[in-house]
């Protein structure tokens, strides 16, 4: 019967662990879909992708004016568009596309770098619970040793300066743990604000098993950046060149009704 019940108690401890407890892939997943950084990164590369379709025109210009002479009065109304006669529509679109590129990488490089700040995060609270566990588990193994020790003192001296030795070691962890529990909110509330959920609590921190690393790129990713940056001032340089060339302008002018004379 006494076995029986320790095991429904185990069992139970167990199952309260596991609703209270959170793993690494877990928490990595909350700050990938809660963290506003790593979100907004989608939508500036979204609006670089939009930025880099189509060809970049002017703005057509559209004038309404006034005609009148001395038996009438008419309305004339008039549509302006300029068309590049050189290149450099395509050298802009170039730019742009080149610039949706370097965006990408740039939005990936910053999501990637606080995805790492969040596993280190975890990680370092994970160490300090853990730490804390085993000093708590010390801490009160010497309280049981220092009673033992105060019940002894009378016997000798030697009985009377252990214990004095017993109480000062015990003194310091117990510092250790309260300096511990202190670093403990800390770092619990560096976790809440990575994932943007002030209500977030890891509970029993688990690590999960270690994944194998992908392998090393022979470009690294601000190298990547750079030579997108190349391509994008050459675009620009191209561009700036093209300007010089001249411009084809239509106008189109209607009147609302004829005028005599003209």
């Amino acid at each position: 019967m006494l076995r029986l019940l320790l095991i429904v108690i185990t069992g139970s401890v167990n199952l309260i662990t596991s609703v209270y407890a959170d793993d690494l892939t877990s928490y990595l997943n909350k700050v990938k879909n809660k963290n506003l950084d790593v979100i907004s990164q989608s939508a500036i590369t979204h609006a670089a992708l939009e930025r880099s379709k189509g060809f970049a025109l002017k703005p057509p210009m559209i004038g309404v004016g006034q005609m009148t002479n001395s038996e009438d009065t008419a309305y004339a109304f008039e549509v302006q568009q300029e068309f590049p006669l050189s290149s450099r529509l395509s050298h802009d679109k170039s730019s742009r596309e080149f610039q949706y590129e370097l965006q990408k990488k740039e939005s990936h490089y910053v999501s990637q770098e606080i995805i790492l700040q969040a596993r280190l995060a975890f990680v370092s609270y994970w160490m300090s619970y853990n730490k804390l566990q085993l000093i708590e588990e010390l801490r009160d193994w010497l309280k049981k040793h220092s009673l033992y020790a105060q019940s002894q003192v009378r016997s000798s001296s030697d009985i009377k300066v252990y214990a004095l030795e017993v109480e000062s070691a015990l003194g310091i962890y117990e510092n250790d743990a309260s300096s511990l529990k202190n670093n403990l909110e800390i770092e619990k509330t560096k976790l809440k604000e990575m994932a943007y959920d002030h209500t977030y609590d890891p509970g029993v921190p688990v690590i999960d098993d270690p994944k194998s690393l992908p392998e090393a790129s022979p470009t690294s990713k601000l190298s990547a950046i750079n030579l997108s940056k190349l391509k994008i001032a050459n675009s620009n340089l191209d561009v700036a060149k093209s300007a010089y060339s001249p411009n084809l302008s239509v106008r189109i002018r209607k009147l609302d009704r004829p005028m005599i004379g003209m």
